[in-house]
């Protein structure tokens, strides 16, 4: 009896079997953590836009628009995404998960410029757009104007887009800033409510 051992082209086989299946196992683990942050992402939109929802009838009891300087503003001075930035304490008794205000409800930035109103990166906020008039709930992706970071995840966003109410808010020729169908940008939105004059 003449022990023989493995051939290179069977180790070769081996190796290259191992390596595509790693290949899967690593896409595999990446795309399900991806669908579980587009999943979270919604589903905090849609915790944040249901207190603010809760928050804003007990204090109005229904949806209407004050015409102030063209500005909706809550004791004549202080405009409402302003109010629940420094405020947050207030929205945070109406959230029954763990989704804490302090993770982007309350932000950096400052009040004269107008991305202040917005997250920081990977963070929510609260936004009343259209001359005042809708309100808004938003999450920051990145920094990244040109979109090639955190491609996937702008794509899976994407394709929930219309069954989740994931919006973009950009400019649009002639009418100004308006919401539309998520894009891909930096920015996702999602509408709270529109008031009624």
């Amino acid at each position: 009896y003449k022990r023989r051992g493995f051939t290179l082209v069977e180790l070769l086989i081996v190796i290259v079997v191992i390596g595509v299946l790693s290949i899967m196992m690593i896409l595999s683990s990446t795309e399900s953590v991806t669908t579980a942050k587009v999943s979270n992402i919604i589903a905090n939109l849609t915790n944040l836009k249901r207190a603010v929802t809760a928050w804003y009838l007990d204090n109005y009891d229904r949806f209407i628009y004050v015409n102030d300087s063209k500005k909706f503003q809550l004791d004549g001075t202080t405009e409402i995404h302003t109010y629940i930035h420094e405020h947050p304490e207030e929205i945070q008794k109406y959230f029954s998960t763990s989704f804490k205000a302090s993770d982007g409800v309350l932000h950096s930035g400052t009040k004269q410029t107008y991305d202040s109103f917005y997250a920081t990166v990977g963070g929510y906020a609260v936004y009343m757009g259209e001359q005042n008039t809708r309100c808004y709930v938003l999450y920051k992706i990145s920094d990244d104007s040109t979109k090639k970071d955190q491609t996937r995840l702008r794509e899976k966003l994407m394709g929930r887009a219309k069954s989740a109410g994931l919006l973009s808010y950009a400019y649009n020729r002639g009418e100004g800033k308006k919401a539309q169908t998520y894009d891909g940008g930096n920015y996702v939105f999602m509408e709270v409510f529109r008031l009624s004059k």
